[in-house]
């Protein structure tokens, strides 16, 4: 049996900042690696298709899965491109008719049966974590084809979409192989790296789920808010197999809060320490998680870059949008990681329920001001769907309206959905510019990010690419 795993173009989801998007933002479809794992262990050939990381068009894509003749389609999006995907395949589907196509991600297994309304191009839907629930699926639909026997699974029953008992979270990390790979090109996958360039890059998960109750995000929906850990053992193992048998020496770790388990992850860096594995590596976590000596442990495992979340300037945004951090934590965590030698970055928000001008004012202030950062992400507050932020929107709490339900246009860049209080749409697109050049024209972020990165070719890429992106 042939599968093949599908994931879609997604670049014009950063409307005017595409060119940013292309140089630093292609990430590895690690999901679908992992689906990869379990397919093959189960002794079906698989094909991984990512379009923006192999520069695909529609055209060829259609003429590698025709050529594939596959038995099965898998198919993984989130809201700002669940419409191309279903695209994509309708597309599929006028030249292989009678291969099933299933999708599944974040948006589906939020809005189950109400994201299959307005599209009949797929034949299945894969709800929460699909490791397990996929490989049943396509197993199923080999035999004897008792589709409700799959849980976490959407499926037609007698011209009606049906759901299956809903598929409980995987307890045992350990148990899931390791991402496949080797269905992956590395040379596909590169990230700007401190002193060293555009360098092959890879992610990995230590563990799945996270505490926090920010009200902008989803991913409780999908892992929940109880972590589930991997152990140290198996995590550096999967560490060792990328640096030894694929050749990548950049790492990022994905976890939602990386120093939410602190004893844990001194481990992890002592294992690697100990095994002598030559990378380095980054990740994102919570400011309230961090104290200098985590942050010495993760920089002498090899640790080079750090992001936090920062979301807002205003206390008392902070605290309505329930990010359960001060912006002293902020100052502090950023000033830590920079006397550590740490390349450092964060992602800040506007639009938040009860925002205003002044309060977004004062993020773009304390972005600027925050001398410990580097690199800024400003977002404008986008209502995803599973969140608090979706219901605030839906309901005016905090004076934010929606502009459209159209998920397509559902983006942090480009034209906002909503409005807040005396924020209109193009007061936060004006914002954002003004925000994005206060922070990067300030000189030590100049010199810091085109000529003291290590390589000059690279800060000189990322530039180019920012300046396209903001004029």
């Amino acid at each position: 049996m042939r599968v093949v795993l599908i994931y879609p173009p997604w670049l014009e989801t950063y409307d005017k900042f595409k060119p940013a998007a292309s140089v630093g933002c292609v990430g590895v479809p690690l999901g679908l690696a992992y689906l990869g794992a379990e397919l093959r262990q189960n002794g079906i050939e698989v094909r991984l298709i990512d379009f923006e990381a192999q520069k695909l068009s529609v055209e060829t894509a259609l003429d590698e899965i025709k050529s594939f003749k596959p038995d099965f389609i898998g198919i993984s999006a989130t809201t700002p491109i669940f419409h191309i995907a279903s695209n994509l395949a309708r597309e599929i589907k006028s030249i292989l008719p009678e291969i099933p196509i299933a999708i599944g991600g974040v948006h589906l297994t939020i809005l189950k049966l109400e994201a299959f309304d307005q599209t009949s191009c797929f034949d299945f839907g894969i709800i929460g974590e699909g490791e397990k629930s996929f490989p049943r699926l396509v197993q199923e639909y080999e035999g004897q084809r008792r589709f409700e026997t799959t849980p976490g699974l959407i499926f037609r029953e007698d011209e009606n979409w049906t759901l299956s008992k809903p598929a409980e979270l995987i307890q045992d990390l350990d148990s899931i192989p390791f991402p496949d790979r080797s269905l992956l090109d590395p040379n596909n996958y590169l990230h700007s790296v401190k002193g060293k360039g555009f360098v092959p890059y890879t992610d990995i998960f230590t563990g799945r789920g996270c505490p926090f109750q920010c009200n902008f995000c989803s991913q409780h929906t999908i892992h929940g808010r109880q972590v589930r850990y991997r152990s140290v053992q198996n995590t550096v193992d999967e560490i060792q197999d990328i640096v030894e048998n694929h050749n990548i020496k950049h790492i990022i770790f994905m976890d939602e809060t990386l120093t939410l388990k602190k004893e844990r992850l001194k481990e992890i860096c002592k294992d690697i320490i100990k095994r002598n594995l030559n990378l380095s590596w980054e990740g994102w976590t919570h400011v309230a998680t961090v104290d200098k000596e985590i942050l010495e442990a993760m920089r002498e495992a090899g640790m080079c870059r750090i992001s936090f979340g920062i979301e807002s300037g205003n206390q008392d945004i902070l605290n309505k949008i329930k990010k359960g951090s001060t912006l002293n934590q902020i100052t502090q965590a950023y000033t830590w990681a920079k006397q550590l030698g740490f390349e450092t970055r964060g992602s800040a928000i506007i639009g938040h329920p009860f925002e205003t001008k002044k309060t977004a004012m004062d993020t773009i202030n304390f972005c600027a001001e925050l001398k410990g950062c580097d690199q800024v992400f400003l977002n404008i507050a986008t209502p995803y769907p599973g969140t608090e932020l979706y219901d605030c929107a839906i309901s005016g709490k905090g004076g934010i309206e929606l502009l459209t339900h159209d998920f397509s246009k559902f983006k942090r860049y480009g034209e906002p959905v909503i409005r807040v209080n005396d924020l209109e749409k193009n007061d936060l697109i004006k914002l954002q510019r003004y925000g994005l050049w206060k922070f990067y024209l300030k000189p030590h972020r100049i010199l810091y990010n085109i000529f003291q990165r290590g390589n000059f070719l690279a800060g000189i890429k990322n530039a180019i690419s920012f300046l396209r992106s903001n004029i």
